[in-house]
Protein backbone atom coordinates (compact mmCIF):
# COMPACT_ATOMS: atom_id res chain seq x y z
CA UNK A 1 0.00 0.00 0.00
CA UNK A 2 2.82 2.22 0.44
CA UNK A 3 3.42 2.23 -3.43
CA UNK A 4 -0.06 2.76 -4.11
CA UNK A 5 -0.05 5.51 -1.86
CA UNK A 6 2.55 7.12 -3.45
CA UNK A 7 0.85 6.75 -7.09
CA UNK A 8 -2.15 8.00 -6.04
CA UNK A 9 -1.23 10.82 -3.47
CA UNK A 10 -4.74 10.82 -1.32
CA UNK A 11 -5.46 13.62 1.45
CA UNK A 12 -8.03 11.85 3.33
CA UNK A 13 -7.62 7.75 3.19
CA UNK A 14 -10.37 5.24 4.95
CA UNK A 15 -8.97 2.33 6.37
CA UNK A 16 -11.57 -0.11 7.26
CA UNK A 17 -9.69 -3.27 9.57
CA UNK A 18 -6.67 -1.74 11.37
CA UNK A 19 -5.37 -4.92 12.59
CA UNK A 20 -1.83 -4.47 13.86
CA UNK A 21 -1.48 -1.50 12.01
CA UNK A 22 0.78 -2.99 9.46
CA UNK A 23 -0.88 -1.20 6.41
CA UNK A 24 -1.42 2.12 8.07
CA UNK A 25 2.46 2.75 8.90
CA UNK A 26 2.87 1.64 5.41
CA UNK A 27 0.43 4.31 4.09
CA UNK A 28 1.35 6.88 6.77
CA UNK A 29 5.23 6.52 5.49
CA UNK A 30 4.17 7.35 2.43
CA UNK A 31 1.89 10.47 3.48
CA UNK A 32 4.71 11.84 5.56
CA UNK A 33 7.33 11.24 2.32
CA UNK A 34 4.77 13.13 0.37
CA UNK A 35 3.89 16.33 2.85
CA UNK A 36 0.88 16.79 1.41
CA UNK A 37 -1.69 17.05 4.39
CA UNK A 38 -2.35 13.76 3.93
CA UNK A 39 -4.58 11.42 7.09
CA UNK A 40 -5.81 8.43 7.21
CA UNK A 41 -8.90 7.41 9.68
CA UNK A 42 -8.57 4.16 10.62
CA UNK A 43 -11.75 2.43 12.17
CA UNK A 44 -11.37 -1.58 14.06
CA UNK A 45 -12.34 -3.02 17.08
CA UNK A 46 -11.78 -1.65 20.23
CA UNK A 47 -9.97 -5.41 21.16
CA UNK A 48 -9.31 -7.16 17.74
CA UNK A 49 -9.05 -10.77 17.01
CA UNK A 50 -7.23 -12.62 14.78
CA UNK A 51 -4.63 -12.05 12.14
CA UNK A 52 -1.54 -13.98 12.44
CA UNK A 53 0.96 -10.64 13.12
CA UNK A 54 -1.19 -9.91 15.63
CA UNK A 55 -1.90 -10.87 19.22
CA UNK A 56 -5.55 -12.10 20.05
CA UNK A 57 -7.18 -9.61 22.18
CA UNK A 58 -4.58 -6.87 21.21
CA UNK A 59 -6.26 -3.47 22.27
CA UNK A 60 -6.35 -0.65 19.61
CA UNK A 61 -4.64 1.55 22.51
CA UNK A 62 -1.29 -0.37 21.90
CA UNK A 63 -2.01 0.18 18.58
CA UNK A 64 -2.54 3.76 18.60
CA UNK A 65 1.12 3.29 20.57
CA UNK A 66 3.16 1.78 18.27
CA UNK A 67 1.96 4.51 15.61
CA UNK A 68 3.50 7.07 18.66
CA UNK A 69 6.53 5.31 18.73
CA UNK A 70 7.38 5.27 15.13
CA UNK A 71 6.52 9.24 14.81
CA UNK A 72 2.93 8.81 12.93
CA UNK A 73 0.34 9.62 15.00
CA UNK A 74 0.15 13.06 13.48
CA UNK A 75 -1.48 11.12 10.47
CA UNK A 76 -2.90 8.54 11.98
CA UNK A 77 -6.32 8.98 13.94
CA UNK A 78 -8.41 5.66 14.88
CA UNK A 79 -11.53 5.00 15.69
CA UNK A 80 -12.74 1.79 17.69
CA UNK A 81 -16.21 0.04 17.20
CA UNK A 82 -18.28 -1.76 15.09
CA UNK A 83 -16.98 -0.37 11.70
CA UNK A 84 -20.80 -0.03 10.30
CA UNK A 85 -21.61 1.13 12.85
CA UNK A 86 -18.63 4.10 13.16
CA UNK A 87 -18.06 4.48 9.50
CA UNK A 88 -20.39 2.93 6.59
CA UNK A 89 -23.10 4.28 8.24
CA UNK A 90 -22.28 7.68 7.95
CA UNK A 91 -19.29 8.12 6.10
CA UNK A 92 -16.87 10.70 5.72
CA UNK A 93 -15.49 12.09 2.39
CA UNK A 94 -12.47 9.96 0.91
CA UNK A 95 -10.04 10.08 -1.70
CA UNK A 96 -8.47 6.22 -1.23
CA UNK A 97 -10.95 3.32 0.80
CA UNK A 98 -8.53 0.13 1.99
CA UNK A 99 -11.13 -2.69 3.27
CA UNK A 100 -8.91 -5.66 5.34
CA UNK A 101 -12.25 -6.78 7.54
CA UNK A 102 -12.97 -10.36 8.26
CA UNK A 103 -12.97 -10.43 4.88
CA UNK A 104 -15.85 -12.25 2.63
CA UNK A 105 -17.26 -11.01 -0.27
CA UNK A 106 -20.38 -10.59 1.70
CA UNK A 107 -18.51 -8.18 4.11
CA UNK A 108 -17.08 -6.32 0.98
CA UNK A 109 -20.60 -5.94 -0.42
CA UNK A 110 -22.09 -5.19 2.68
CA UNK A 111 -19.51 -1.89 2.44
CA UNK A 112 -19.23 -0.94 -0.77
CA UNK A 113 -22.94 -0.99 -1.23
CA UNK A 114 -24.35 -0.30 1.87
CA UNK A 115 -24.30 3.46 1.86
CA UNK A 116 -25.21 5.50 -1.43
CA UNK A 117 -22.41 7.85 -0.79
CA UNK A 118 -19.59 4.86 -0.69
CA UNK A 119 -21.02 3.20 -3.75
CA UNK A 120 -21.03 6.56 -5.49
CA UNK A 121 -17.62 7.45 -4.57
CA UNK A 122 -16.47 4.28 -5.60
CA UNK A 123 -18.04 4.23 -8.87
CA UNK A 124 -16.83 7.69 -9.47
CA UNK A 125 -13.59 6.16 -9.81
CA UNK A 126 -12.13 6.50 -5.88
CA UNK A 127 -9.45 4.03 -5.52
CA UNK A 128 -10.42 1.35 -3.05
CA UNK A 129 -8.40 -1.61 -2.15
CA UNK A 130 -9.40 -4.96 -0.38
CA UNK A 131 -7.24 -7.42 1.22
CA UNK A 132 -6.32 -10.40 0.13
CA UNK A 133 -5.38 -11.14 -3.22
CA UNK A 134 -3.44 -14.62 -3.41
CA UNK A 135 -4.82 -17.23 -5.23
CA UNK A 136 -5.12 -19.65 -2.83
CA UNK A 137 -6.39 -16.92 -0.21
CA UNK A 138 -9.70 -19.31 1.69
CA UNK A 139 -12.10 -16.69 1.12
CA UNK A 140 -10.93 -14.16 -0.95
CA UNK A 141 -10.04 -14.96 -4.73
CA UNK A 142 -11.06 -14.94 -8.19
CA UNK A 143 -13.03 -18.03 -7.92
CA UNK A 144 -14.93 -16.87 -4.76
CA UNK A 145 -15.62 -13.83 -6.19
CA UNK A 146 -17.26 -15.86 -9.55
CA UNK A 147 -19.27 -17.45 -7.00
CA UNK A 148 -20.41 -14.36 -5.59
CA UNK A 149 -21.31 -12.68 -8.74
CA UNK A 150 -23.22 -15.92 -9.13
CA UNK A 151 -25.78 -15.59 -6.51
CA UNK A 152 -27.59 -12.50 -8.97
CA UNK A 153 -26.61 -9.71 -6.91
CA UNK A 154 -26.56 -6.76 -9.15
CA UNK A 155 -24.17 -4.75 -9.78
CA UNK A 156 -21.20 -7.35 -9.75
CA UNK A 157 -17.92 -7.08 -8.35
CA UNK A 158 -14.95 -7.10 -10.92
CA UNK A 159 -11.77 -8.89 -10.10
CA UNK A 160 -8.93 -6.50 -10.79
CA UNK A 161 -5.24 -7.85 -10.09
CA UNK A 162 -3.72 -9.03 -6.33
CA UNK A 163 -5.00 -6.23 -4.05
CA UNK A 164 -8.66 -5.89 -4.90
CA UNK A 165 -8.94 -2.81 -6.57
CA UNK A 166 -12.67 -2.32 -6.43
CA UNK A 167 -14.79 -1.15 -9.61
CA UNK A 168 -18.42 -1.55 -9.40
CA UNK A 169 -20.06 -2.61 -12.60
Amino acid sequence: MYHETKKIKPKKIVDLGTGCGSCAIAMARALQELDNGGKIYSFDLDKMTGGSQMREGTALSEVNKKFSGMGLESFITTTGGDVFKTWVQNPTDFDLLYIDLDNTWDKIYDVVMGNDFITSKIREGTPTFIEGGHPMHPRMNEQTLRDFNNKNLIPKMEYLHLIYYMEIV
